[in-house]
């Protein structure tokens, strides 16, 4: 258990601070806006012709146009995966730890009395010879007594 904390308290002191990543200020991005019921074919074009133009800018390095609506792939990976790391800490290292603080000693007691409940002054039906008539009609009274309790 201590290991684990000490593992844990190492990985999470290497996690990064900022909850969105970091903003990449060497990026641009473009949005060409066409009139409503501009055709397909045109649509191309004139991408074509916005793809042709930046190449040429002095200054671009890199070209990539990606398909649209991309872009927000990326947050909500972020946003998922330190979903999953936040709930597997909370469920592998706070919840025990809460257990441990709070609830370990009433655990300890209930077992302790169930134990008791469960022994009692019962001696075992069957012996190492096998069970004798009297202990089989015993055993079978028992379980008829626990059947008139359940019903109704």
């Amino acid at each position: 258990m201590a290991a684990a904390v000490v593992v844990s308290v190492v990985v999470v002191t290497q996690l990064g601070r900022d909850f969105l990543p970091p903003f990449n200020e060497g990026t641009v991005q473009v949005n060409v806006f066409l009139p409503p019921g501009t055709s397909l074919a045109t649509s191309n074009r004139i991408a074509g012709m916005v793809d042709e133009r930046l190449k040429h800018v002095e200054g671009v390095v890199a070209f990539a146009a990606g398909e649209p609506g991309k872009e927000i792939l990326y947050p909500v990976a972020t946003v998922i995966v330190g979903g999953i790391i936040s709930s597997t800490l909370l469920d592998f290292l706070v919840h025990p730890a809460l257990f441990w603080l709070f609830g370990r000693k009433d655990a300890e007691h209930q077992m302790v009395a169930g134990e008791q409940d469960d022994l009692g002054d019962r001696r075992p039906v069957a012996t190492a010879a096998g069970p004798t008539a009297d202990e089989n009609g015993h055993a079978l009274k028992e379980a008829a007594e626990q059947q008139a309790v359940l019903r109704p």
